[in-house]
């Protein structure tokens, strides 16, 4: 298994984004697996070319990320679950006018599962959204990045999220958290590990 995912994620492969997206990550109800996904995909980008954002895989390669054996009804649940997920995030620079501003935005406008001709395989394609690529591309400062084959061998989702937390202030040395945000953390990452049994289960 270990020599099947160094085969889709090299142990230097990189996933950025920026820290205001990091940050607001923890509040999605994502599984572990899809979360990987995410992260899979910000690995195979080339942040420094917001003009190419359709990422393609093998299908087979895709079951290997999440962990699971796909099926028809599998492959049509995930697409459409992963193209409903909205982050929450505060944009950059705020107006004049404004002291407090946030955005709902998708992480994903666009999939899209066909055969190949050549090979008779099944291929499934990801696009990032166009109002996400801020907060993914061209980070000059203010971004976090991860080795993604740490995550990949992680447990849990908490487990994850903590480390892309942790991870975001590495050359700090130290973070403080306002009791009330750390709060609101650990309430949003222990529901989401009571709402992700069976998610992966086709209805």
């Amino acid at each position: 298994m270990a020599k099947k995912k160094e085969k889709l994620i090299k142990k230097e492969d990189k996933a950025s984004l920026s820290n205001i997206l990091n940050e607001m990550m923890y509040e999605e109800k994502m599984t572990l697996s899809e979360l990987r996904f995410f992260l899979v995909y910000l690995s195979k980008i080339n942040p420094k070319n917001p003009s190419e954002t359709e990422i393609t895989f093998q299908l087979e390669d895709v079951a290997e990320i999440l962990g699971v054996e796909l099926n028809e009804a599998l492959v049509d649940k995930i697409t459409r679950k992963m193209l409903r997920y909205v982050v929450r995030v505060r944009p950059k620079v705020l107006d004049d006018d404004v002291i407090e501003d946030f955005r709902y935005v998708q992480l994903f406008s666009e999939s899209r599962l066909y055969k190949k001709r050549l090979n008779n395989k099944w291929y499934l394609t990801f696009t990032c959204h166009e109002k996400i690529k801020e907060h993914l591309f061209e980070l000059k400062s203010s971004f976090t990045s991860l080795e993604v084959w740490n995550i990949i061998n992680l447990r849990s989702f908490q487990d994850a999220r903590l480390y892309m937390l942790l991870r975001q202030y590495k050359h700090i040395g130290e973070r403080t958290v306002d009791i009330k945000e750390l709060k609101r953390c650990l309430v949003s990452i222990s529901m989401h590990i009571r709402n992700t049994r069976n998610l992966h289960e086709p209805s």
